[in-house]
């Protein structure tokens, strides 16, 4: 076997065992099945190109993985509509999950304590981050007119959401990481 086809196996090897894992971690944290789906796949994607960039002196392969995909969850969170946008603009299909995928990813999270814990989250939020959330998301309304609405500018607006889904992410993932401590004990 040469270099090439042993690094090929290690990929695949990794895929496998952690795609999974990759799944339920982007479900948990984005709700939605299909955009879980495309994050996995941008991940291992991103991990093929960068493959050479990994140093395995400064941590394991799986934690450089969930490094890339986290990084990645993040510009998804702040870049959703340009993205999409820009995927609709250039024709391209985005991969559709069947009904026994999206049934396999349900399974496997328990959506209700999910939803519980990101509601105690945003109840947690200022009633002006509660209301960006709402108005970004719910509303589905371009930063503009949120601006407009929140007499600020476009700029400040668009820093205001990201910063308040990074502190959400941050409490979801810090409460994963208890309730692992806690399943371990």
């Amino acid at each position: 076997m040469n270099d090439l086809q042993a690094e090929t196996a290690e990929f695949l090897a990794l895929y496998d065992a952690q795609c999974p894992r990759l799944l339920a971690f982007f479900v948990r944290r984005v709700f939605d099945p299909e955009v879980a789906a495309d994050l996995a796949a941008e991940t291992f994607a991103t991990a093929l190109e960068q493959r050479n960039a990994f140093d395995s002196s400064r941590g394991d392969p799986v934690g450089w993985l969930f490094g890339i995909g986290r990084n990645l969850m993040f510009r998804y969170f702040r870049r959703r509509d340009v993205e999409l946008r820009a995927v609709d603009r250039l024709g391209m299909n985005r991969p559709v999950l069947t009904e026994s995928d999206i049934e396999w990813l349900e399974q496997r999270m328990d959506f209700e304590a999910q939803s519980s814990a990101l509601a105690e989250s945003i109840e947690r939020l200022s009633s002006r981050q509660q209301q960006l959330l709402h108005l970004r998301f719910v509303e589905s309304l371009p930063y503009r007119e949120i601006a407009g609405r929140l007499q600020c500018s476009e700029e400040s607006c668009r820093t205001e959401v990201s910063r308040t889904l990074r502190r959400l992410a941050l409490e979801l993932t810090q409460d994963d990481a208890e309730d692992r401590d806690h399943e371990l004990q």
